[in-house]
Order: C-alpha cells, then structure tokens, then sequence
C-alpha cells in the first residue's frame, strides 16, 4: 500500500474513532445508536414517492387576489412560502431553542429562516385538508406529478415526532462541527469518505441534521401526510429576509396533471377553475385531467368531468 493510501486509510480510521468515542454509530436502517438507544432520523436516500402529489387552494377575499391567484397558476408559478408565513407558528421548530447553546440555535435559526417551502400530500381526498386549505371545500387542489429522473431539488416526506428532539439536535450539531470530517470534506482527502461528497452541506451528516429540521413536524399535523420540497432562497434573491418567491413548476421537476374543484366551490370560482384548466391544457404535453369533489355516502370521492373535454 502507498504511501497516501496509508494516510487515507489513517485518516479514515480516525474518523470513525471520533463517532465510536462520541457514542455515535450509523447503521442501514436509519438509526443513530448512541450507546443507550436507537434514535430514528429522516432517510437521506431517496424515497419512493406517489403517482401524484396535492396541492390545496383557497379564494382569497378581493377579485384583485383572486385574479391574480389564477393568472399565476395558469403560468405555471407556485408560490414557495418563508417559515414566517406557513399557516403553524411552530412548523419548523419543532426544537426547543431555549435549550441549545447559542451557536447551536444560531445555526438551526440559519437553516430554516434561509429555505422557502412548498408543501404538498398524498392525499386527494383528505377531509381535513379540504376543511383547513380549501377553506372549508370551497377551493379547488392541483395534483402535481414530479419529475425524478432529472437533478432537481428532492421532495421528501415529513417526520411526524412525538417528542422534542433537543439531545438528538445536540448529537447531530457536534458531528457537524467535528474538525476531523471538516479536513476529510474540505481537504483533498474527501474520497475517504463513506458517502461521495463534492460540498461540506452535501456530507450525510450534516445532510441528516438538515433534513431533521426541515422535514419534521409534530405529531398532532400526522394527518396532513405532508410532503415538501425545500429550496435555498439565495439562489433566487439576495435579499436576506423575504416572504417567499414564485417559481415556476417545471424549473423543480413539478408538472401540473390534475385539477379538483370543491364541493362548496361557488358557480363563478367553478368557472374560474375551469378557464385555467383550458388556458394549461393548450400548453400542457400530457393532458389535465378535471375532477369535482363529491361525496357518496359519507365518502368524499371525486368525478372527473369528462364531458368538459369535449
């Protein structure tokens, strides 16, 4: 074995000491042993996600924000949102910041107040959803297909924790800041890591700190079945506080497939739903389908409303 080869193979060694002596082992199955327990994190692989994703929509008030609402999804722009705008004071800090020493909140602040959100679920027909988003059914839904095969931004699914995960937020932190991986990632020595890496954020361990934060909620949201895609807002503005930013679909791999109007939808927000559904139906590859939501017995169902394709 070379000479470099022996200081790789070292180096390497000693990195995996740094996580023994810290209590940390990773294993395949997602957990982090810390000596006393297995703590579950977010996976960093990618996952298998559904056919389609659901986006739910209220009517603003004014006619102004409603036209306004309509042009910007009839070009295709969705709104991603800033934490200080998503509807749960708490989305996002699910941490108790009180207890973390002020480089650890300083840092956790950092990531999340510098990502835009779009949410997303499974789930079509989610009562709740309707109720809450939809403002109490009278809005309609887009379900998005997304495009895999391509480089861009991954949505994931979210992590519903019963819990505060403070101690687990401190383990995560330390590893972060652990000197021997900033020389193994930063130096040209990356290639003795476990994971390919070219950037120190793209390290799986800072990669699973970021994705705890970003991708959990607390238990009581379980219901919504959430997915999100996160972007970092400095790629798109240099502002250093901003509300959100409209992005258009297909710059992050979302494609617009489905349209639902609501039960309680109002006559002129039906036909206001439906001119948009022509308007990207004309610049559409793969045709839109149009659904209305219905109930069949205590079932909240969905028709699609094949006669309007004509």
């Amino acid at each position: 074995m070379g000479k470099t080869n022996i200081v790789k193979e070292c180096l390497r060694d000693n990195w995996i000491k740094q996580y023994f002596n810290m209590g940390i082992v990773y294993n395949s199955a997602n957990k982090i042993f810390t000596g006393e327990n297995l703590i579950d994190v977010p996976s960093c692989s990618s996952e298998t996600l559904p056919p389609l994703l659901y986006k739910y929509f209220s009517f603003p008030k004014s006619r102004r924000e409603i036209n306004k609402r309509m042009r910007q999804i009839a070009n295709r722009r969705l709104w991603f949102s800033s934490r200080k705008l998503m509807n749960d004071p708490k989305d996002l800090m699910t941490i108790n910041t009180d207890l973390l020493s002020e480089d650890e909140k300083n840092y956790y602040v950092q990531v999340v107040d510098e990502k835009i959100y779009f949410c997303l679920c499974q789930d079509p027909t989610n009562v709740l959803m309707w109720a809450h988003y939809a403002k109490s059914f009278s809005g309609f839904s887009l379900g998005f297909r997304y495009n895999q095969n391509y480089d861009f931004p991954k949505i994931k699914s979210v992590s519903y924790q019963p819990r505060n995960f403070v101690e687990e937020y401190k383990k995560f932190y330390e590893m972060k800041c652990n000197d021997v991986i900033k020389t193994l990632v930063t130096g040209t020595l990356a290639d003795t890591m476990l994971f390919s890496v070219q950037h120190f954020e793209e390290h799986i361990w800072l990669q699973k700190l970021n994705e705890m934060i970003l991708y959990t909620k607390t238990a009581e949201w379980s219901y919504e079945k959430e997915y999100r895609l996160v972007l970092s807002a400095s790629k798109f503005t240099k502002k250093s506080k901003i509300s959100g930013k409209l992005i258009e679909a297909d710059s992050v791999g979302l494609e617009i497939a489905e349209i639902t109007i609501g039960l309680s939808c109002s006559e002129k927000n039906r036909k206001r739903v439906i001119k948009v559904w022509r308007k990207l139906n004309r610049g559409s590859a793969s045709p839109i389908r149009l659904f209305e939501l219905k109930y069949e017995g205590d079932k909240l169902t969905r028709k699609e409303q094949s006669n309007l394709y004509k």
